[in-house]
């Protein structure tokens, strides 16, 4: 039995993941493809117990670190990948995971010496890697007013200002250029179903190498 693929989702707030997972669902429930969909931070009983300290109110004049909050992250990763993401991988199923390491360069990249960064990444992925990740990019103004119109409440990341969301965008476009052949970068301002097309586009096109792989092997 081959291994499964490892599907990663990323993007800034309000850029359209959770619109996305669900028409992913569909999609593979129709194929009778074995998938587990998780989410980070979380996806484990532990991590899920870190997302709630890392998502807590944020407070401007005591907050807790960049530095803080990417260890929580990495801390849950861990466990995450440990206990749910590589078990089903082995099993192979594919897993879809809503956000993983890229948002970690994104969110926290600006403040930590980037080889220290990836020394965090590769010690809590447990040198797990993405095969496809689909990068839903657009203007951050236009997406986190979607986000508040539709949801209300803002999370410690979204409450911050436009320029650190603008911030995240480049930064999750640079690490889409340093690894062109496993992110796909969709416009999230079309329209879900069609985001939706292009995402299963690039999924399918990688199945298919998959597929050929574990045959010759």
């Amino acid at each position: 039995m081959s291994p499964g693929l490892f599907i990663t989702i990323e993007g800034g707030e309000g850029v359209g993941k959770t619109t996305l997972i669900s028409g992913l669902r569909h999609y593979f429930s129709d194929t009778g493809v074995p998938v587990l969909f998780t989410r980070e931070p979380g996806g484990s009983a532990r991590a899920e117990a870190l997302r709630n300290v890392l998502l807590s109110e944020f407070d401007a004049e005591n907050d807790m670190t960049v530095e803080t909050e990417a260890l929580i992250i990495s801390a849950a990763r861990s466990d995450h990948v440990a206990h749910t993401v590589l078990p089903a991988l082995k099993e192979g199923r594919h897993v879809v995971c809503d956000r993983f390491a890229d948002s970690t360069r994104a969110y926290q990249g600006h403040a930590i010496d980037s080889q220290k960064l990836e020394s965090i990444i590769e010690f809590s992925t447990h040198g797990l890697r993405p095969d496809i990740t689909l990068l839903l990019d657009g203007d951050p103004e236009k997406l986190l007013t979607r986000r508040v119109a539709r949801d209300g409440a803002k999370d410690r990341f979204e409450v911050r200002g436009l320029a650190f969301h603008d911030a995240v965008r480049k930064r999750f476009l640079k690490v889409a250029d340093q690894f062109p052949s496993r992110i796909s970068v969709i416009n999230a301002e079309e329209s879900p179903s069609e985001v939706l097309k292009s995402a299963i586009a690039f999924i399918e096109k990688k199945l298919a190498t998959h597929k050929s792989t574990a045959v010759l092997n």
